[in-house]
C-alpha cells in the first residue's frame, strides 16, 4: 500500500506533519538505497516506511472500524 500526505492529513495529522512525514520516508528510503524516492516529485511512499518511522501503523484502527 502506498500512502500520501492527503491521506495522512484524513487521519488527522496536519498538512505540515504530513508534509513532514512523507520528506522523513523518502529520506530513509534513499538512505536505505531506493534512489526512485529522490525524485522531488515522487509524494507517496509505501506503508512500511511510515510504520517503521512513526513506530506503529496509523492505519490499523480503520480496518477494524469498516
Amino acid at each position: 500500500m502506498l500512502v500520501d500526505k492527503k491521506m495522512l492529513m484524513q487521519l488527522g495529522f496536519s498538512g505540515y506533519k504530513a508534509g513532514q512525514i512523507i520528506h522523513q520516508c523518502k529520506v530513509n528510503l534513499v538512505a536505505d538505497g531506493h534512489c526512485f524516492y529522490a525524485n522531488r516529485k515522487c509524494g507517496q511512499v509505501p506503508l512500511h516506511a511510515i510504520v517503521s518511522l512513526l513506530g506503529f501503523n496509523p492505519f490499523e484502527d480503520l480496518a477494524m472500524v469498516t
